[in-house]
């Protein structure tokens, strides 16, 4: 009961708490006690290479809450930030502060209803777009999900850009076996006409030996592109198979480029290509991994080709390894890449080194240019607490086209609460 003889400052705060217990109890349900997890992260790195030096700091920061005085209620907040400096003994500049989410999130509302306000990601045609605005989701039946949103873009600074973000779908589910889904993303802009993306994808799983899932999208009309994955997993083998095919229609005039908008110059290409995907992984006994995959572009002549292998707790406790190895050709020249790294790990503390070989081939108007490089790199982390660590990983970097070598530290901190 609020006692209207007390203080005005008594009267606002014994209002605020009856308001705060009266809303939970409104939707039939009680007060609670707020739960909170997220994480503090902290990067320094510092190049060094001849006369020049490059340093940069970068902080994040992530932020859950669960249950706020509601059990209907969370909110979540998470942000960068990033400075630099440049030249021996310079002083830290660019200020750069980027801010991803900033929400607050109404769950399980009567009739299926739950929303989400403010800075948040939306998935929506193949493109996942961050903005400022609400999204509104409804499933009242197990096997419909209906959902619509709308706010402006969220720009790298955190500011909203001057266009503007509609979107909505449906999803139609059978259990976690099998749904299939349509949306759309309008993207309306200033100075070029609205863009309309609808994407239509599909799921389906057959026990835990196969998984397919597709998807097809059109944009303004026009095909842009379609994508098929297959999954066969032989869990008694060890064994995983996954091919892929993934076919690009939507291309644009070189010399139009500039002439669409900023949303569709990023899946424009110059002609049409397609993908072709194969990735295979076989464990060989409890603890040491092989993998292989490759792509190939036509009528792009384009491939890549991988090899890896890697260990856990092989041939000791605490000993791992990883060694991978890259090719890639195009029309252009070729590069190679090799990369082993081999660690220990206990409780406490965490020590690794590797190196890096890579060698491009490249046909230019001069004639055919070999560059080759090499890194050399090791961390050591330091793990008081399972929820804090601190690290570093000096590196150095030899190229034959330069002379001089390129020295790196990387320092990191990490917090979990």
């Amino acid at each position: 009961m609020i006692d209207f003889r007390a203080a005005p400052a008594a009267r606002a705060a014994c209002l605020a708490a009856a308001l705060a217990a009266a809303a939970p109890a409104a939707w039939g349900a009680g007060v609670v006690m707020p739960q909170a997890n997220g994480r503090l992260s902290n990067r320094y790195t510092q190049d060094n290479w001849g006369d020049f030096e490059e340093k940069r700091l970068s902080t994040s920061f992530q932020l859950y809450l669960r249950d706020v005085f509601w059990d209907k209620l969370s909110a979540e907040l998470s942000l960068r930030n990033d400075v630099r400096a440049e030249g021996r003994g310079a002083r830290f500049q660019e200020n750069f502060l980027r801010i991803y989410t900033a929400n607050v999130a109404l769950e399980k509302l009567p009739y299926g209803f739950s929303t989400r306000l403010g800075r948040q990601y939306y998935y929506g045609a193949e493109a996942t777009v961050n903005f400022d605005g609400a999204l509104v989701e409804w499933q009242k039946l197990r096997w419909l999900q209906v959902g619509a949103m709308a706010g402006n873009p969220a720009g790298q600074g955190g500011e909203g850009v001057g266009h503007l973000f509609q979107g909505g779908f449906i999803k139609l589910m059978r259990g976690y076996n099998a749904h299939v889904r349509a949306g759309i993303l309008r993207v309306l802009h200033t100075g070029f006409k609205t863009d309309n993306d609808v994407e239509l994808s599909a799921y389906r799983r057959y026990g835990s030996v196969f998984t397919i899932r597709g998807r097809t999208s059109i944009l303004n009309g026009t095909p842009k592109n379609a994508f098929i994955h297959a999954q066969v997993q032989k869990t008694s083998w060890g064994l995983t198979v996954s091919p892929s095919y993934y076919r690009h229609f939507f291309v644009v005039n070189p010399a139009a480029i500039m002439d669409v908008s900023p949303y569709v110059r990023t899946f424009a290409h110059y002609e049409r290509y397609n993908r072709v995907s194969l990735d295979v992984s076989k464990t060989l006994g409890p603890s040491v991994s092989l993998t292989a995959g490759g792509d190939v572009y036509f009528p792009r002549k384009r491939q890549r080709a991988s090899l890896g292998l890697s260990g856990w707790d092989f041939p000791w406790k605490g000993v791992n390894f990883s060694l991978l190895g890259v090719e890639n050709f195009s029309e252009y020249g070729t590069n190679t890449s090799f990369t082993g790294t081999l660690g220990y790990r206990r409780e406490v503390f965490e020590v690794s080194a590797g190196a890096s070989l890579s060698s491009d081939v490249t046909d230019t108007f001069y004639g055919r240019k070999s560059t080759n490089s090499r890194t050399y790199f090791g961390t050591i982390k330091v793990i008081p607490r399972k929820s804090f660590d601190v690290s570093v990983a000096p590196s150095v970097t030899e190229s034959s086209d330069s002379g001089d070598r390129m020295y790196r530290v990387e320092l990191r901190q990490n917090w979990r609460f």
